[in-house]
């Protein structure tokens, strides 16, 4: 199932804070991205959660101008 832009920019903000404030712990960012929408993506668990994150910056599915207003509100 695809990713909505929203849904990959939530995702971007919880790594970014989860990176930046906590650890570069994929469970972490799991525990973070659950508190912060506790029903979004059900069928995710932590290393699907991970490879999608790889595949967002590889394929490059955000915006250099989207990071850094991400990387201003935080």
């Amino acid at each position: 199932m695809a990713w909505t832009r929203e849904e990959i920019r939530e995702f971007t903000w919880c790594s970014m804070y989860c990176r930046k404030y906590l650890t570069d712990s994929y469970k972490k960012l799991y525990e973070i991205c659950r508190q912060c929408n506790p029903d979004w993506k059900m069928y995710m668990d932590a290393k699907k959660l991970i490879k999608q994150n790889n595949c967002i910056m590889k394929n490059k599915k955000i915006t250099e101008m989207e990071t850094e207003e991400i990387k201003k509100e935080l």
